[in-house]
């Protein structure tokens, strides 16, 4: 379940946050300790300071103060995953935008 939490969370702010008509781009990756499923943009990123800070409690990137919604999507994936071993990672992606990984044990 805390998978499919962390899954919608993700893809709704790739959606909402990244350019209008942009792809999403989704990757899985599994070996024999874990599992992780990348979730992309194409927008713009974050600079790093706004990467230390993604999944705080009620923050977002300054650019996104006016958009509607709670702030608490990432905070809410990273608690979840982290009651089952998981954990959420944030990060610029080299293609550009936003990569969040969500990384589990493996079965």
């Amino acid at each position: 379940m805390a998978v499919s939490v962390a899954l919608d969370v993700l893809l709704d702010n790739a959606i909402r946050f990244g350019p209008p008509d942009a792809r999403v781009h989704v990757l899985v990756h599994d070996d024999e300790a874990e599992v992780t499923v990348q979730v992309r943009d194409e927008g713009r990123g974050w600079r790093p300071t706004s990467l230390r800070r993604a999944g705080d409690r009620f923050w977002r990137a300054p650019r996104h103060q006016n958009v509607e919604g709670s702030g608490l999507g990432l905070a809410i994936a990273r608690t979840v995953l982290g009651r089952g071993d998981g954990r959420l990672e944030v990060a610029g992606a080299a293609e550009g935008g936003l990569a969040v990984r969500i990384v589990v044990p493996a079965a």
